[in-house]
């Protein structure tokens, strides 16, 4: 049981990476020739806290989205 949900986290997991990998390389195209180490540095200079605090914001829109979701989904 452990081993199919580890197995089913591991799947869930690499989906996500590809997904957003392939979202990155749409947006910048010119990402697609870096090497492992440059897309790190690159990752690592995107690091700062305005970037965290956009994330943040973002999902804080999700939270805000489906509190009303929910709420229009009690009315209803």
């Amino acid at each position: 049981m452990k081993k199919k949900l580890n197995e089913q986290e591991r799947k869930a997991r690499n989906k996500r990476l590809i997904e957003k990998g392939a979202v990155f390389e749409s947006i910048f195209e010119e990402s697609i020739n870096l090497t492992k180490d440059e897309f790190y540095k690159l990752m690592k200079m995107l690091n700062d806290e305005k970037v965290r605090l956009n994330i943040m914001e973002i999902l804080g829109e999700r939270v805000d989205d489906n509190v009303a979701k929910s709420s229009k989904d009690e009315i209803t």
